[in-house]
């Protein structure tokens, strides 16, 4: 039985909401991140939406990221992933600002303020932030890496 976009799409917002809440160590959840991710590629690629393929997998590169910091990855796992996400590319500059942040604080969080300073300020440029506590909250996290030792 062929399943519809849009049953597809609930699917993989089950198990993605399934993998929020995991508590399992870094590298099983961000092992399942991948399979839940070449299960839904392959799905959506049954189905003829080859188009929106880039979707799903631009949510888990975030997610990925923010799995990360909740488990403080070490700096080269926040590099990879952070490649990994520029590669796949953002939706918004919104979603760029955000994924960066996450890479910052764990940039941060490594004592590797250096390598999220000048990313981090080019997410920042052209960013229409609505919520003031979140431009504030931006705007602190760059203040912290610029005033960390090196």
């Amino acid at each position: 039985m062929e399943r519809s976009l849009d049953e597809i799409e609930d699917e993989f917002a089950e198990k993605l909401s399934a993998l929020s809440s995991d508590a399992r160590i870094l590298s099983v959840v961000l092992r399942e991140v991948d399979r839940l991710e070449a299960e839904t590629v392959q799905r959506l690629r049954e189905h003829g939406a080859e188009e929106i393929i880039v979707r799903p997998q631009r949510t888990l590169a975030e997610f990925r990221l923010s799995a990360a910091r909740e488990r403080h990855a070490d700096i080269q796992t926040a590099l990879d992933l952070f490649g990994r996400s520029n590669e796949i590319g953002y939706d918004t500059p919104e979603q760029k600002l955000v994924v960066t942040g996450l890479f910052s604080r764990i940039c941060l969080e490594n004592g590797h303020p250096e390598l999220a300073v000048a990313a981090l300020e080019a997410a920042m440029q052209g960013v229409n932030i609505i919520d003031e506590r979140n431009e504030e909250g931006f705007r602190k996290l760059l203040a912290e890496l610029r005033a960390s030792p090196l």
